[in-house]
């Protein structure tokens, strides 16, 4: 997951990457995960424009976004910060 979205943020322009989690413990997780990436590899850091933690957010040179989100572990709890927002992938994680 964190590596398709690298991938296609970093080498697909103009496009909004949305990670989307019932809690923001899992949203920090993809994040320090991402950016562990990040870290390791020059090709993508010199492609990184900017990364913010609040909201979660990378931003790539080529206009690309990688945003997460929460939703809320019980219903009608979250959404807020999603609606709204425009994506070309979402990435959802469910909890039973």
């Amino acid at each position: 997951m964190c590596v398709n979205g690298l991938y296609k943020g970093s080498t697909q322009p103009n496009q909004r990457i949305l990670y989307v989690t019932p809690y923001e413990t899992q949203v920090r997780l993809i994040f320090m995960r991402l950016n562990e990436m990040i870290d390791g590899s020059p090709l993508l850091q010199e492609q990184v424009a900017r990364r913010i933690k609040n909201p979660f957010m990378i931003e790539f040179k080529n206009g690309s976004a990688i945003m997460g989100f929460t939703t809320g572990a019980s219903s009608g709890t979250g959404g807020a910060s999603i609606r709204g927002q425009r994506a070309d992938y979402i990435h959802m994680d469910e909890v039973d």
